[in-house]
């Protein structure tokens, strides 16, 4: 799976939780590659509004991630990315409550 923004207009505070706010362009390219096996899930319910009413095929990921953003004439880029020993997840999911089998 592959994410590219570019240029994508967002709000970013100067000082965690701050108040003061901060207009920026962000530029972000996200890839995840699927690494593990595929974990299947079935739904605990027939009730669209029961959380257990899910769906779905997961394997574990390597996210990997290029990203830049501008603000106010400067401009801040992390190249490389990883999820490597931290968390990544690839899949699809379906939570019954627009579609029915």
């Amino acid at each position: 799976m592959h994410l590219h923004l570019t240029e994508a207009g967002v709000i970013d505070n100067i000082t965690f939780l701050g108040t003061g706010t901060e207009y920026a362009n962000a530029t972000i390219d996200l890839t995840w590659k699927a690494t593990g096996k595929v974990r299947h899930y079935k739904p605990g319910s027939t009730n669209p509004l029961d959380p257990s009413n899910f769906a779905g095929a997961f394997r574990n990921a390597l996210a990997t991630a290029n990203f830049t953003v501008v603000m106010n004439g400067v401009t801040f880029t992390i190249k490389g990315a990883s999820s490597s020993g931290v968390f990544a997840e690839a899949g699809n999911e379906r939570n019954g409550l627009f579609l029915e089998e």
